[in-house]
């Protein structure tokens, strides 16, 4: 049973084409899953293979106490490994072995291949065809260490420039720079892979869509996965793109895929970042030497905020800047910003994350929601609520920072807005007229389109199906290009609303990861392409006329 703050899921029963895995508690539920597997199995075909059927103890303590399984069935020993759909498991997974079988079977495989390939460029096609897309799968399952990561890339290297997938060292070098030769083909290098940069993609995008189209299960499931920290109710997890200037980013690949991930994608996924943005916050954070400091009243545990000496052009004009590079600010995601890995401008333009500067308020695991809540006033101000068990001066300072903090930010919020579950939605048809539909806090979907009553709630579990109940809403003769993802059914925070694609790519993360690494080999290759140039002066001019009148002479 997977506990988290979105609920409460039973895992059962995972299929996958013609193997499917069973949880059970007892072994004398092994007998109920052996008959109803075997009558499904009929319906589709199949014969049950009892002889290959693996029963594993998920706690090896208890693995040498299971009794009574129907023959030929036994328990796995503790120690023992299994290939289960191209993985070995067992009650204590092994890395180690997972990866050395990986590496022996690569080894056999291409034995064959370093005979009937000739040149560097050949096996740099083979390395990416073959050896990438085994790694990424063990990869999903076992995630490497950096030692493995390490030996393989090697592996890689010697195999493309000696025909050797080994990580011992050989003789002989290569003929290209490593940051030349991992370059595309088209801007003159092998596209030799970089493995690390193979594995952080393919995290990013596992969960980036996990954070946009998981069903609540799943959403359970990552939760208790990916928590830093064993709870017994795991917190909800939110990824929160960074829209702030880089920085440092530090360290990309972590211990476990889930970690990879959210550190990458809070960089490098979402609507990006905004030139100038530092500039504006620290603009309008000088305006309370003119028009004075925005007001705070504190009353009980409700905080009144007077927003209206930040109110002005200067405020109009950050807020239109946005909408056109981003689109409309959707305030119903703020409240659901992840405090340990947002990132915000302080008024001297200084990078801040309200864990660290509010530490006596904001925890890790925690969102915007769990510290505060608030709603707007008919007079242009805030009420704020204070969600802390005991509201003392200290916590009340640390509250009215934090709101000065976020109107910084996000000026949006001097514009009266609602929580009210809306949705938003994108069509190719100028004439159509929108349609009114909410998301509730049960995840219902509920419509009022105008000139009708409302119609029944209809139960959503993911992002896909607020899509399907969209497109029946608007009907058959409009399409919807883009639906924005829903904070009561998604993961992945989407302040603004512009017509993008929230599902990003593989090749789009793989292209930012190494921005740095292609221009660094860019430049190595610029470099020595000048060295060659001015040592052999007739060699490049004559280079340099066949590239401009090649084709002309070709068509001629």
């Amino acid at each position: 049973m997977l506990r988290s703050k979105a609920g409460v899921f039973q895992l059962k029963v995972g299929g996958y084409a013609d193997d499917t895995a069973s949880y059970v508690r007892r072994a004398a539920e092994v007998i109920i899953i052996l008959a109803i597997t075997r009558v499904f199995a009929q319906a589709s075909g199949l014969t049950l293979n009892e002889k290959k059927t693996l029963v594993v103890a998920l706690n090896p303590v208890e693995a040498t106490k299971v009794r009574d399984l129907p023959a030929p069935l036994k328990v796995q020993g503790p120690l023992v490994l299994s290939r289960y759909l191209g993985i070995p498991v067992g009650s204590v997974p092994d890395e180690e072995y997972t990866w050395q079988l990986a590496r022996t079977q690569l080894t056999t495989r291409l034995a064959l291949a370093a005979r009937k390939t000739t040149t560097a460029d050949q096996r740099s096609l083979v390395v990416m065809a073959v050896v990438v897309p085994k790694l990424l799968y063990i990869g999903r399952h076992q995630w490497p260490s950096r030692d493995t990561i390490l030996a393989f890339q090697r592996m890689i290297k010697n195999f493309v420039w000696h025909a050797r997938f080994t990580d011992e060292k050989v003789s002989g070098r290569a003929w290209l720079n490593g940051h030349v030769a991992a370059l595309p083909r088209s801007h003159g290098g092998l596209a030799v892979p970089d493995l690390k940069t193979e594995l952080m993609a393919l995290a990013a995008v596992t969960v980036d869509v996990w954070a946009i189209e998981a069903d609540t299960g799943a959403k359970i499931v990552g939760d208790v996965v990916g928590n830093p920290v064993v709870k017994p109710v795991a917190d909800s997890i939110y990824i929160t793109p960074r829209h702030t200037a880089a920085q440092n980013q530090g360290k990309l690949m972590h211990d476990t895929l889930w970690a990879t991930e959210m550190k990458i994608c809070a960089i490098h996924s979402g609507a990006g970042r905004l030139p100038g943005k530092r500039d504006m916050v620290q603009a309008l954070g000088r305006m309370e030497y003119f028009k004075g400091k925005v007001e705070l009243q504190w009353r009980g545990r409700r905080l009144l905020v007077n927003m209206r000496p930040m109110m002005g052009s200067l405020c109009d004009q950050y807020i239109s800047t946005e909408i056109t590079a981003h689109g409309t600010f959707i305030t119903e995601w703020l409240p659901y910003v992840d405090l340990a890995t947002v990132r915000l401008y302080t008024a001297t333009g200084r990078v801040v994350t309200p864990t660290s500067q509010f530490k006596l308020i904001c925890t890790p695991g925690q969102q915007l929601r769990d510290v505060i809540h608030w709603k707007w006033t008919d007079n242009g101000g805030l009420v704020v609520t204070a969600l802390a068990r005991k509201v003392s001066k200290p916590v009340q300072r640390k509250i009215g920072g934090l709101i000065r903090l976020l109107l910084l930010n996000y000026p949006q919020l001097t514009r009266r807005g609602e929580h009210t579950g809306a949705v938003t939605y994108f069509t190719k048809d100028d004439t159509h007229v929108p349609v009114t539909c909410q998301v509730t806090a049960d995840r219902h979907f509920l419509s009022n389109a105008q000139g009708s009553a409302a119609t029944e709630p209809v139960p959503l579990e993911s992002h896909r199906d607020l899509v399907v109940a969209m497109q029946t809403e608007v009907g058959t003769t409009t399409t919807i290009t883009e639906v924005l993802p829903h904070p009561r059914l998604a993961r992945l925070v989407c302040l603004w609303a512009g017509k993008r694609r929230w599902k990003t790519p593989r090749r789009i993360f793989k292209a930012k990861l190494r921005i740095r690494a292609e221009a660094k080999g860019t430049a190595i290759a610029a470099t020595r392409q000048g060295r060659w140039a001015e040592m052999s002066k007739d060699a490049a001019a004559g280079s340099r006329r066949w590239r401009g009148n090649a084709f002309v002479g070709w068509w001629a």
